[in-house]
This record gives C-alpha cells, sequence and structure tokens, in this order.
C-alpha cells in the first residue's frame, strides 16, 4: 500500500510499484533561498524533515527546483540526520520534527502513526472548526450531459418499467469512489494517534424511502461499475437524481 501523502508516501492507486527512492548527495537546495516550491516547504514540515535548507536533497522541477515529490521520495541520509540535530540543538521547536513510527497493517487497512507536527496541526484545525465561525457556499451546476449520459445507461440496462435505474446518487457515489482510489489517502480515517488507510473503497450512503431511513454501505465502489452500486444501492437509489 503507498504511503498516504500526508506521511510523506508516493501517492497514486494502491498495489502499484513504488518510485525508486530520491539520491541525496548533489546539490543542496531549499530553504529561502527561492528553490522549492511552497508546497515542498509543507510537506517537509509535515512529514517531520524540518527545514528543506538543511537537507540533502536534489531538485527535479525546473531549474533544479525542488518539488513536492522530491519530498516524499526523499531518503533522510547520515549527513542530514547530523544537520537536523544541529538545527534541533538551536530551535527547541524542532521536537516536532520526530519522524513517525513504521505502518501498522491491520485487516483491510493500513494505520500510519502520526508525529507530533501532524498531531498538533490536527488539534489546530479541531480548534478552527469549534470555535471559528464558517460560512458555506452553494453554487448551481448544469447537468444536462450527466443526465443524458445516465438515460442512455438505463436504456441499455432494458429495465422494467418499474425497476428502480442508476441514479444521480450513484454516478455522484461512483465519482467519489474514483477519486479516493486515485488519491488512496483520501480513503483514510482519522484515529487520534494514527491515520487510518483503507484497502478497499466503500462508501455509506444515506437513503431516504417514503417514510424509511437507512444507510447501506457500498462494498468496493472503487472496483465495480454504475451497475454494481445499483444493485447495491438500487432499492432506495430510484430512477430520479435525489435519495
Amino acid at each position: 500500500t503507498p504511503r498516504p501523502l500526508f506521511l510523506g508516501g508516493g501517492g497514486g492507486g494502491g498495489g502499484g510499484a513504488h518510485a525508486p527512492a530520491r539520491r541525496w548527495g548533489g546539490r543542496r537546495r531549499g530553504g529561502g533561498g527561492g528553490v522549492a516550491s511552497p508546497l515542498a516547504h509543507t510537506l517537509s514540515k509535515e512529514m517531520g524533515l524540518g527545514d528543506l535548507s538543511v537537507l540533502h536533497i536534489t531538485g527535479t522541477g525546473p531549474g533544479g527546483r525542488i518539488i513536492a515529490d522530491d519530498v516524499r521520495e526523499y531518503v533522510p541520509s547520515a549527513v542530514d540526520a547530523t544537520a537536523e540535530a544541529a538545527v534541533a540543538a538551536a530551535a527547541p521547536a524542532a521536537a516536532f520534527a520526530a519522524p513517525a513510527a513504521a505502518p501498522v497493517p491491520g485487516v483491510g487497512y493500513t494505520d500510519y502513526p502520526i508525529g507530533p507536527a501532524a498531531a498538533e496541526a490536527a488539534a489546530r484545525l479541531a480548534q478552527s472548526k469549534r470555535n471559528v465561525p464558517h460560512y458555506y457556499l452553494t453554487v448551481d451546476v448544469a447537468l444536462d450531459s450527466l443526465l443524458g449520459m445516465r438515460s442512455t445507461l438505463n436504456d441499455s440496462l432494458n429495465l422494467g418499467d418499474d425497476a428502480p435505474g442508476i441514479s444521480v446518487n450513484d454516478m455522484l457515489v461512483k465519482a467519489a469512489a474514483a477519486a479516493m482510489k486515485a488519491v488512496p489517502s483520501a480513503n483514510a480515517s482519522w484515529m487520534d494517534t494514527s491515520v487510518r488507510v483503507y484497502d478497499s473503497v466503500d462508501v455509506n450512503v444515506v437513503v431516504g424511502n417514503g417514510d424509511s431511513l437507512y444507510s447501506p454501505v457500498i462494498k468496493n465502489c472503487g472496483g465495480g461499475g454504475l451497475k454494481a452500486i445499483l444493485g447495491d444501492n438500487g432499492a432506495g437509489g430510484g430512477g430520479g437524481g435525489g435519495g
């Protein structure tokens, strides 16, 4: 299972081969010299690597610029460890730079223990959500093309007049599943001391049918098609766009 992006692993779908580790040595880049992207600096802090200016990372971006993928694939060296020790001695805040422990595999998931920096960031985000007033925006979306495709798909299934067809909700479930399969770190749960990344993309939906309300879990949405989702959710998905 690829290591999640928020903990320093490679991206991409599950089961793929890992990219080769980035070699250290070469040119010293990073820090305030403007040769590392803002995302690279952010990832370095989130991964517990600390200041890019003291690390030996060869950038693969334009003009040797350090990009986010360079940070994700970085393997610390003994030289970097010495430099980080010097920085830690000068800055007490470097205690947050401790790397997270090794991932712990489970049945159907992998737990990635979090480091102090990630735990602090999560606590601050939760505090912001509780204490800072939020407002939410909505937007009207034209679904003409989507509804046309839905109609074509339902016609090809040769369903009976009373049989529920593929709904807009079913298509949204499939779109969400495809996104989580493409970005495995999004298919995860916060477990206080770790981030749990699941092997299978299972989507829980809430379905209302008259006075009844239930919430089926549609298993392995990332591996099945719309017809499979209809089979798991067809009783409540209905032929309309709601649900």
